[in-house]
C-alpha cells in the first residue's frame, strides 16, 4: 500500500483549525484500509509488511 503525501491525512493540523473541519469519512476509509492490510499482511506471515503498515498508522499525523 502507497501512503498518499498530498492526502490532507498527512498533513499537520494547524492549531486554528477546528475539529469538526477535519474530513472523518476520508480519515475512516483510511483506517479501515490500512486494518485490511495489516490483516491480510499477518494472514500470509508477512511480518516485515505488517511492521510497515503500523508505523504508518501510528505515524499519520
Amino acid at each position: 500500500m502507497e501512503h498518499n503525501n498530498n492526502s490532507s491525512l498527512g498533513a499537520k493540523l494547524k492549531p486554528q483549525q477546528k475539529w469538526n473541519q477535519i474530513n472523518w469519512s476520508k480519515v475512516e476509509k483510511f483506517v479501515l484500509r490500512l486494518e485490511r492490510s495489516i490483516a491480510k499482511a499477518v494472514e500470509h506471515h508477512d511480518f516485515a509488511k505488517v511492521a510497515k503498515l503500523r508505523r504508518i498508522f501510528f505515524h499519520v499525523k
